[in-house]
């Protein structure tokens, strides 16, 4: 748990329900006023985070139901890559939120068990945590590299993933047969996990035009997705990674959108496997959505391991 010092004279050692424990330092919010963050330990002796909003937003009764207003609509956000809002309320006439930390990363199951696949890990809240630091400026105001690169090192330390031999095998039908690169997966095996959204609607969207759905392990194609002009450019003449676009009978530029053959397309998922057969369904092609992968998480290292000027 990064930067927590010990409580200061004049910190408060309760806030509501919440006994404090330490303090996470003091930042100043959107609107100027100075916040102060702490950590806390609930009842049931679980660590949350308590912010400490200051008296502004309460300061008369229009402000404390505006600020009641905020937090109901706030405890109601999907907790998917926020920390979820776990309470608010008034204390001393001060404002306060309460959100989870990371206290739940040694609960969770273990990375690499076959049993865990398709379930959230360790690295998988680790992966999560990193790209919530990589953002720390935006939330905070405070840029916070050093906790993004630990928390990315932890993934690639835990030993249980690594890059695929093949970047292909990431988005064919078996993609969770051929490779350990994907550390939070969302299963779909086309007969008990059927969408007509997710990896299944990349794999129909990106086919039109010309092309061949048995090509793709599919029943037919629903004409949507095309590159932009601009993405064919990034690759120069020769670049073996451009070799899965599809050209013939399109036009690079798009003048009419509704028109599939205006636009390069790019089948990058597929329904085939790396052994060369279909999938084990055409109308929902069968393959773990890869919400993180090993891959990330190592670009995130690099990026965040380069020496400052």
């Amino acid at each position: 748990m990064p930067n927590v010092m010990p409580l200061q004279a004049d910190d408060p050692r309760r806030v509501g329900r919440y006994r404090l424990t330490g303090r996470m330092g003091s930042r100043t919010g959107v609107d100027g006023s100075t916040l102060r963050v702490f950590t806390a330990k609930m009842v049931h002796g679980d660590t949350v985070l308590v912010t400490l909003l200051g008296s502004d937003r309460v300061a008369d009764a229009a402000a404390r139901d505006r600020f009641t207003a905020e937090a109901r609509v706030a405890r109601r956000v999907a907790p998917f890559c926020v920390a979820r809002i776990l309470d608010a309320g008034i204390e001393g006439g001060d404002a306060y939120l309460v959100a989870e930390l990371n206290a739940i990363k040694a609960d969770l199951p273990p990375a690499g068990d076959p049993k865990s696949y398709g379930r959230a890990t360790g690295p998988a809240a680790d992966m999560l945590l990193a790209e919530l630091y990589l953002n720390d400026s935006v939330y905070t105001g405070t840029a916070n590299w050093s906790a993004a690169l630990t928390a990315a090192a932890n993934v690639i330390n835990s030993a249980a993933f690594g890059l695929a031999s093949n970047y292909r095998y990431l988005f064919e039908a078996d993609n969770d047969k051929n490779s350990n690169e994907i550390i939070f997966a969302i299963p779909e095996d086309g007969t008990r996990t059927q969408t007509f959204g997710s990896t299944n609607f990349l794999v129909h969207a990106q086919c039109g035009g010309s092309m061949d759905n048995n090509a793709y392990g599919i029943d037919g194609c629903w004409w949507g997705l095309r590159l932009k002009p601009q993405a064919d450019s990034l690759f120069a003449a020769g670049d073996t990674r451009s070799g899965y676009f599809y050209t013939s009978g399109q036009s690079l530029g798009i003048a009419d959108l509704s028109n599939f053959t205006h636009g390069y397309a790019a089948p990058k998922f597929t329904n085939i496997k790396s052994t060369g057969g279909p999938g084990s369904s055409s109308a929902f092609a069968p393959r773990s959505a890869p919400a993180n992968s090993s891959g990330t998480s190592r670009r995130y290292q690099r990026r965040w391991s380069r020496p400052t000027a």
